[in-house]
């Protein structure tokens, strides 16, 4: 076991174990592979198996990809249970399963798409930085299904804008960053209308022909935004020590990172609102002196209190530079990255951190890393930009993502937990839709219990129970046939902490069942009984 350490006394450090790492030629996702006691047994005693800090990396490479060129940047968790990202310099996106299988998403050359996000509707953006254009993506085959220009009115006098940084409000507008011009913007899709706002240091160097940052002429260089659930964007200046945010004026008001004693700049690299509504910032570090003459240069994570507008809480790490920074599945979680070697998780309440557990992660090369986010399977997932890796580590919230889909030519609920069956579905919208994320069921514990799958040979309907009665009178009768165990939920309420129920009605003219978490949904179904409680089970939050 190695021995990390910080400058927090109660601080646990623990080593990955069992790690594997991926080939390097990572599997394209295909048509899937069919639902089967065997597999679904293989997959659920294979997720419940991992231990906490069990670390997965997935080389996302092509074999003729420029061996020179390594860049994997931001990533999102979809609504769809796949987690994407975008490779700027390979002009690509793609996405993973939550079981490892890799598809790339080609965007136009010279793209640079870079920042990437989900709509409130499911719809997926993008910025194409080197154009100085966004974008709507199919999320599954990756068309461009409709571009939106964010460049100056005249570029040849004014510059690129760089469009780097990627969120959306409830509005419909898509904010970002433009980095090489030190402007934020938004283009409101809904009513055609783009807007961006200039930060003061822009008149120091504009106007810049490049899409890098010019620091030597005094740019701030915003790199990243994210909105906080009131729709207030928060943003980071790489360059000037500066986090800020665009009010509900629409005025720009900036705050200087304090408590790191840093060489002039910390390089915020990374924000986020997190529990109890403060704003986090990761921060790089200055790397301009050797970490033995400057051994607090490494950077860290603070805490801003948007009401009093100060920093509250900084808490410097000393192991390596800073990197990305997002809240966990756990409502006391803030999680941290190092550039190397280790990821970090804060324990957090009112007053700060209460204590953080560090995980040593396995050693593939120099990662860099760059973004992490929660993940559609209750792990945390995180990209390694200079191995083109994407890795998962899992945690004591890890479970299985299930999700229903509305088979339209059968007109019954269908429900997927599998991984490269919930890929087959969702690349068929015209037959599947209405994709749901009912919740998140649990792995094995002495609380849950599995479902138990079977079809009526009469009706074609499959039908989940955890009824022992039930169970025991479909498998006599020659209507039923038993197909095997899926997830697993809880039959009791009170088992765990946050459990939501699972509802199910039942048409009352073809036996038909259908499923959902809104109860409501379903009592307006006149064909069918009233909802009934069937299990309980663990909500899914992206």
């Amino acid at each position: 076991m190695s021995s990390g350490h910080d400058d927090y006394s109660t601080t646990i450090t623990r080593a990955s174990v069992d790690i594997s790492l991926s080939s390097t030629d990572a599997k394209q996702i295909k048509n899937g592979t069919q639902w089967s006691k065997k597999i679904f047994r293989k997959y659920l005693n294979k997720i419940s198996a991992r231990e906490e800090g069990h670390v997965i990396d997935y080389i996302v490479r092509k074999d003729d990809d420029d061996p020179s060129i390594f860049d994997t940047h931001e990533m999102t968790a979809g609504p769809n249970g796949l987690v994407y990202f975008s490779q700027q310099l390979h002009n690509r996106v793609g996405y993973l399963n939550t079981g490892g299988k890799v598809r790339f998403l080609d965007m136009p050359d010279g793209s640079g798409p870079h920042g990437i996000e989900f709509d409130k509707n499911g719809r997926l953006f993008i910025t194409l930085e080197f154009q100085d254009k966004l974008a709507e993506i199919n999320p599954i085959d990756g068309t461009i299904l409709q571009e939106f220009n964010v460049a100056f009115s005249d570029p040849s006098v004014e510059g690129v804008v760089g469009p780097h940084g990627l969120d959306i409000d409830d509005k419909g507008r898509l904010w970002y960053t433009g980095k090489s011009s030190d402007t934020i913007g938004y283009y409101d899709i809904i009513n055609n209308e783009h807007k961006n706002f200039s930060l003061e240091t822009r008149s120091s160097f504009a106007p810049n022909f490049t899409n890098g940052i010019d620091f030597a002429g005094g740019a701030a260089g915003p790199i990243y935004i994210k909105l906080d659930k009131s729709g207030t964007p928060w943003f980071v200046n790489l360059g000037t020590n500066e986090i800020g945010k665009i009010d509900e004026d629409e005025n720009i008001k900036l705050y200087e990172i304090t408590d790191f004693n840093m060489n002039d700049n910390s390089r915020p690299i990374n924000i986020f609102e997190g529990p109890n509504d403060f704003i986090w910032t990761t921060v790089e570090g200055d790397d301009s002196t050797d970490s033995s003459e400057n051994p607090i240069r490494e950077g860290g994570i603070a805490q801003f209190d948007p009401v009093s507008e100060k920093f509250t809480n900084s808490y410097t790490q000393t192991r390596d530079k800073g990197a990305g920074g997002s809240t966990g599945h756990s409502a006391n979680s803030v999680w941290f990255q190092y550039q190397e070697k280790a990821l970090v998780e804060l324990n957090i309440d009112e007053d700060g951190r209460r204590f953080q557990t560090t995980y040593d992660l396995p050693d593939i090369g120099t990662r860099v890393m760059h973004r992490i986010t929660k993940g559609p399977d209750g792990n945390m997932w995180f990209t390694s930009l200079n191995q083109d890796a994407i890795g998962v580590l899992s945690t004591k919230t890890q479970a299985i993502p299930v999700f229903s889909f509305q088979d339209q030519k059968k007109d019954q609920q269908y429900l997927s937990a599998l991984p490269d069956e919930l890929t087959k579905l969702q690349s068929k919208p015209e037959r599947y839709r209405d994709q749901e994320a009912l919740f998140l069921s649990s792995t094995k514990n002495a609380q849950s219990k599995p479902t138990k799958r079977f079809t009526n040979e009469l009706t074609g309907e499959t039908i989940w129970t955890i009824d022992a009665e039930k169970v025991s009178v479909m498998k006599k009768s020659d209507n039923f046939t038993f197909e095997g165990r899926d997830f697993r939920v809880y039959p009791d309420a009170n088992s765990v902490d946050g459990l939501v129920p699972v509802f199910e009605v039942i048409d009352i003219d073809s036996g038909v069942r259908t499923y959902s978490t809104d109860e409501s949904v379903l009592a307006d179904l006149s064909c069918c009984t009233y909802p009934t409680i069937v299990w309980y089970a663990e909500p899914l939050t992206l």
